[in-house]
């Protein structure tokens, strides 16, 4: 997560990286802690990166792309209290940059090949265990919320965690991410 202060003049010093997130199936009552912590700190938006399964053969492991749009319906609510928050535009996206719909799963476990075929009837493009909490959060205190995913493994076939974290690795998202994050802090201006 990265988190922007408006004037900081980004990327710079400044802005506030959090290079660890809190998964739901780690600590229910603690996933949008982060989230809650930059705003405190005076960000007005956040870049969520996250690593995604891929739902379609069309979609290759290495893919990076941004978050449009999310399905909330298997997630177990993150907000406590009566915070009824409009979700029908989470996410802030540029229109040359590929783009993809995705779906929350609480994890911790991969999805079972069923669970792809019928997450793929959804509209997903891609599945992953992390964002939407932090997204809907982010959301509710006003912020501009930007999500870039990389495919870690496809629609088919095993998965095994290591693999996945050594084709997010080979991803390069950092290299992907410096020239996005001057792209955000531009349509932040």
């Amino acid at each position: 997560m990265i988190g922007y202060i408006a004037g900081s003049g980004w990327p710079s010093r400044s802005d506030l990286i959090s290079e660890k997130r809190i998964h739901l199936y780690d600590h229910h009552n603690e996933v949008t802690l982060p989230i809650q912590r930059l705003r405190d700190a005076g960000c007005e938006a956040v870049i969520l990166t996250a690593a995604a399964g891929s739902l379609f053969e069309e979609i290759p492991v290495g893919s990076i792309l941004q978050v449009a749009d999310t399905i909330t319906a298997y997630m177990p609510p993150v907000l406590r209290g009566p915070k009824f928050v409009d979700c029908s535009s989470l996410f802030q996206t540029f229109d040359d940059l590929p783009v993809c719909n995705h779906v929350f799963m609480p994890g911790p476990h991969y999805e079972t090949p069923l669970d792809k075929k019928l997450l793929a009837m959804t509209g997903a493009h891609v599945v992953g265990m992390s964002i939407t909490p932090e997204a809907i959060e982010a959301n509710r205190l006003g912020m501009k919320v930007y999500a870039l995913v990389v495919v870690t493994n496809g629609p088919s076939g095993k998965h095994d965690h290591q693999e996945v974290l050594k084709n997010a690795q080979e991803a390069n998202l950092d290299k992907y991410l410096d020239d996005y994050i001057k792209r955000v802090h531009s349509a932040l201006r």
